[in-house]
């Protein structure tokens, strides 16, 4: 290679490493300013949405047992039908519970109660 086509290539090669530099610069900036945007952005969201998350922080879930009842108090329940609600009625069962900051009852999951 001849010395003039040697200097050549490596004026080219060393500007396109200085405009690939500069690309990086450009887009590590662009992309810090979104993040920037994003994070302000997640701030004023997550400050509406602080009444909603409140309902799953405020207590932890826990299971219930739900007694079984006689028939007569689960045929008045079901009025008089025989049908799941009767059943789960006269068997009993535990529920995995969660109370909200208005202390209203979230089931979560439904299982029979355990037999040891």
């Amino acid at each position: 290679m001849q010395g003039n086509q040697y200097n050549r290539l490596h004026y080219k090669h060393g500007v396109q490493m200085k405009l690939l530099a500069i690309a990086c610069l450009m887009f590590s900036s662009v992309a810090f300013a979104q993040s920037e945007v994003a994070r302000s952005v997640g701030r004023v969201a997550g400050q509406f949405g602080v009444g909603v998350t409140d309902t799953i922080r405020d207590s932890q879930p826990q299971w219930e047992t739900i007694r079984a009842k006689s028939k007569d108090e689960c045929l008045k329940e079901s009025g008089g039908v025989l049908d799941n609600a009767f059943v789960r009625c006269r068997n009993g069962r535990q529920e995995y519970v969660q109370y909200n900051s208005k202390n209203e009852r979230m089931v979560l999951r439904e299982r029979p109660i355990p037999v040891n």
